[in-house]
């Protein structure tokens, strides 16, 4: 009778272990995701056709971004997406938080296929009114994440917004987002949200250090360096669209010496953001025969594409006038820097600190 006892306790004891031990290696649950696509407001589609047939880009495009923003707003409700975002975002590949689309897109999430079909299938399918292929025709398309990247735990959805394209970026006043369950935000353009939020737009970064090159006349005279530069709270570009892409523009004031009009120089600087300062090292030749007793510079802000500004109004050894010929944001500029200026000077123009140095080649 005892032997049974102990038989039936041991047994006993062996069942619970085993339950113990099943319910250790048990894997966790996965995450249903809904598949349920995206809804179309039939304004956006008729406006959208037109826009197609008259070749108005920017508001193709900018469509196109909303829709891609609404079908990733719902995939960031699967953890995996979450952190293949977090991932490739983080690489900081342009030196901001941005990632290609081209270099995410065929990634396969868990087992649920790659990431563009995940998208696409949002959208509505290969019968979608917008489909994933015509997304893929905005130039350079990425998705960032400007604001608030490290307080982001890769595993939540967030908010995601759009680049608006039919508006020069100095006059946005809001801009619209979207979450997982479809509903749409406003959230002010410039003043930053204290959450992350994930963006689809255009990347302004690829190329900008190849500019267009003048070469500089090389003669004896005095050598004009400008050594420093400090942005005030704007950098020319919204918190949507990340830091500022910051170049600069000194030129002369005298006209004719040569073909193309009087010297100047151009420098791409780099990634700037409100407060940043930096060593920009432009340089040129400040020979008076030819570039004048004043020189003009600026601070623009680039929007992509080509660097469009031109040198007029001239005023022989008075000022000149650098204008905005394109999308291009002026952050700060004066027209009438003097030869005569201090060895070592630094001055204020609005919230812009400058210095310059000079020297004898």
């Amino acid at each position: 009778m005892k032997r049974l006892v102990f038989l039936l306790i041991g047994l006993v004891v062996i069942f619970v272990m085993q339950c113990s031990k099943e319910q250790i290696t048990e894997p966790e649950t996965a995450v249903e995701i809904s598949d349920e696509s995206i809804t179309y407001e039939i304004e956006d589609i008729e406006a959208y056709s037109n826009a197609l047939a008259k070749r108005s880009m920017n508001f193709v495009n900018e469509i196109r971004l909303k829709y891609f923003a609404k079908a990733l707003a719902k995939e960031l409700r699967d953890p995996n997406v979450c952190r293949l975002l977090k991932e490739e975002i983080g690489k900081r590949f342009d030196g901001d938080y941005d990632a290609l689309w081209e270099k995410v897109r065929d990634r396969k999430i868990g087992r649920r296929g790659k990431f563009r079909d995940l998208i696409m299938n949002r959208l509505g399918g290969k019968d979608a009114l917008i489909k994933m292929d015509e997304i893929e025709e905005v130039p350079l398309l990425q998705v960032s994440c400007p604001v608030n990247f490290d307080k982001w735990d890769g595993e939540s959805p967030v908010l995601v917004a759009y680049e608006i394209l039919t508006i020069d970026d100095m006059e946005w006043k809001e801009v619209y987002a979207y979450d997982a369950e479809g509903n749409e935000y406003v959230l002010d353009a410039w003043e930053e949200p204290e959450f992350p939020v994930i963006v689809v737009g255009r990347n302004e970064r690829i190329g900008l250090g190849v500019l267009p090159a003048k070469p500089v006349l090389r003669e004896e005279g005095t050598r004009e360096v400008w050594q420093y530069l400090r942005l005030g709270s704007n950098d020319g570009d919204p918190w949507l669209k990340g830091d500022g892409e910051i170049y600069v523009v000194i030129a002369g004031t005298i006209s004719g010496m040569t073909s193309k009009g009087p010297e100047y120089v151009y420098d791409y600087v780099g990634r700037m953001g409100p407060h940043d300062s930096c060593n920009p090292g432009t340089s040129f030749l400040w020979y008076r025969d030819s570039w004048g007793q004043y020189v003009g510079w600026a601070v623009l802000e680039s929007d992509g594409g080509d660097y469009n500004w031109t040198i007029s109004n001239l005023v022989e050894n008075t000022s000149v006038k650098i204008s905005n010929t394109g999308d291009d944001d002026f952050i700060e500029r004066d027209e009438t820097l003097i030869f005569s200026h201090p060895e070592s000077y630094y001055y204020d123009m609005g919230e812009i600190r400058v210095g310059f140095i000079w020297g004898i080649d």
